[in-house]
This record gives C-alpha cells, structure tokens and sequence, in this order.
C-alpha cells in the first residue's frame, strides 16, 4: 500500500484533534533530525525563526510511526457512535439534498453563495 493509505489505516478513528497533533509532532520530524546533526558535528543551529524550507528535509512515514508513540486517539468506538446516532437523530442534514438524501453541488445554489 501507498504511504498515505498506511497512514490513512493506522489513524482510523482519530479526530480532528489527535491529527492536528500528530501532524504537529510528525512535523518536528526534520527539526529534531538537524538538531542532531548539529550536536555530532559540533555545529550551530541556525536561529528557529531563519529556518528555510530548503535546509529540512520532508517529513516522511517514518515521522508519523514516531509521532504515535506519543499521540493516540483520544476517542473510543463507543464514543464514536454514540457521537454517529446523536448526530443522525439531532445533526444538521443538507438543505440542497434531494429525496434520496444525495446533496447537490455545494456552491451552485441560488442564493449567489
């Protein structure tokens, strides 16, 4: 399977929350890697505000499998359905679906949105 599709598999069940941290700690990926490499080779780290794009590298899967060692899902199956069933009795629906519950285009409706 493709990278994404692993990560799509091992954050199943993650809300919006634990992605937003885990992106955000994946992302420290690179810094921490030339962090290292300045203290083996006795260097300096640039100043964290003159960092470039160019002087990391990309954050890779192997970010990510790190990254959830320390960020789980902070949601269970049962939450999630209970979260599913209130939002099917009480949630809002789509005003521009037809009978068959299929929505329309998302911005072509008449009120100029």
């Amino acid at each position: 399977p493709s990278e994404l599709s692993t990560l799509l598999s091992k954050t199943e069940g993650y809300s919006g929350s634990d992605m937003r941290a885990l992106i955000q700690e994946a992302s420290y990926g690179p810094v921490r890697e030339l962090q290292r490499a300045a203290m083996v080779d006795g260097g300096q780290l640039p100043a964290a505000g003159s960092l470039t794009a160019d002087q990391l590298r990309p954050v890779v899967l192997e970010d990510f499998r790190r990254a959830a060692r320390q960020q789980r899902r902070s949601v269970s199956e049962e939450e999630v359905k209970r979260y599913e069933e209130y939002n099917s009795r009480f949630g809002a629906s789509r005003a521009d679906a037809d009978a068959d519950g299929v929505a329309g285009s998302q911005w072509g409706d008449d009120d100029g949105w």
